[in-house]
C-alpha cells in the first residue's frame, strides 16, 4: 500500500481525498440530487463541517469533470459569470479537447470564440489603470448553460454566501435558467456551497425554486466520525503498527 505524508492524510484546511470517510445519509442525498435531472443543489452548514470534501468526492461518481468558482466578497454577478466562461473557454478553444470530447454543437463553439474575442478587445481598449473586463451581451445565462451543457460539466459555486444583494439574487435566478435547459442537457447543474441560511436565500429570491432546489445541510462531524478519520488515516501512515480508539 502506498504511504502518504501526514499532510496528505489529515487535511483540516483542504478537501480530503486519501482519507475520505463516507457519511452515508448525507452522501446518499447528495448523489441522488446530482443524478436528478434539473435539480439544482444548495449545500450549506457551518464552516469546517466538510461541505467541500463531500461534494468534491461525490462529484467523481457522477461527472467526469466540473468547474468551480470561488466566490469572494466584492465579486459581482458579472465577475462570477466571467470566471465560469474563462474555465470553459479553454475546453472549447482547445481543438484536441474538442475532438476528444466530440462536441457536435458547432454553434456553441462559435459563440464561445466570438465572446472570447469581444472580451479581449474590450479589455485591450479599456484604460490601463482600471483593466476592467466587460460582460459581452452574448454571454447570457442561457448561453452559459448551453456551454456547460455541451461540455457535460456541472458548476460549483464555493462560498456562495459571500455574494451579496442583487448579485446573489441574479445568481439564484440563474439556477432557474439552468433548470429550464435541463430537458436538453440532463446533467446541467449549479451546486452552491454556503454557510447556514444560504438555501433559504435562494428560495426567497425565487419562490418557484422551492421544489426545484435540493437543500442539503451538512452538520458538524460527530465524535465517532472524527475517530473514524483518525483510525482510517493511520492505515496510510508509515511505521504504524496499530491504533486503538
Amino acid at each position: 500500500m502506498k504511504k502518504y505524508t501526514i499532510g496528505e492524510i489529515f487535511t483540516p484546511s483542504s478537501p480530503a481525498t486519501v482519507n475520505f470517510i463516507e457519511r452515508e445519509k448525507i452522501n446518499t442525498r447528495i448523489v441522488s440530487a446530482l443524478k436528478t435531472k434539473g435539480k439544482q443543489i444548495v449545500i450549506y452548514g457551518n464552516s469546517g463541517s466538510g461541505k467541500t470534501t463531500l461534494i468534491e468526492n461525490k462529484l467523481k461518481q457522477v461527472y467526469e469533470k466540473h468547474i468551480k468558482t470561488n466566490c469572494m466578497e466584492g465579486m459581482t454577478y458579472e465577475n462570477v459569470i466571467l470566471d465560469a466562461f474563462d474555465q470553459l473557454a479553454h475546453y472549447y478553444l482547445d481543438e484536441r479537447n474538442v475532438t476528444r470530447k466530440k462536441i457536435t454543437n458547432l454553434s456553441v463553439a462559435s459563440t464561445v470564440k466570438i465572446i472570447k474575442a469581444q472580451i479581449s478587445r474590450s479589455h485591450e481598449e479599456g484604460e490601463q489603470a482600471t483593466m476592467k473586463r466587460s460582460l459581452p451581451p452574448q454571454l447570457t445565462g442561457s448561453n452559459l448553460a448551453k456551454m456547460l451543457g455541451e461540455s457535460n460539466y456541472c458548476w460549483v459555486l464555493e462560498d456562495f454566501h459571500k455574494i451579496t444583494g442583487n448579485d446573489k439574487k441574479r445568481l439564484s435566478q440563474l439556477m432557474k435558467v439552468f433548470m429550464d435547459h435541463s430537458d436538453q442537457y440532463p446533467e446541467l447543474k449549479i451546486i452552491a456551497l454556503g454557510a447556514v441560511n444560504t438555501a433559504r436565500q435562494v428560495v426567497m429570491y425565487d419562490v418557484e425554486m422551492r421544489r426545484r432546489v435540493a437543500e442539503i445541510k451538512v452538520p458538524l462531524m460527530t465524535e465517532d466520525e472524527i475517530h473514524k478519520i483518525i483510525k482510517h488515516g493511520c492505515i496510510y501512515l508509515p511505521s504504524v503498527v496499530s491504533f486503538n480508539v
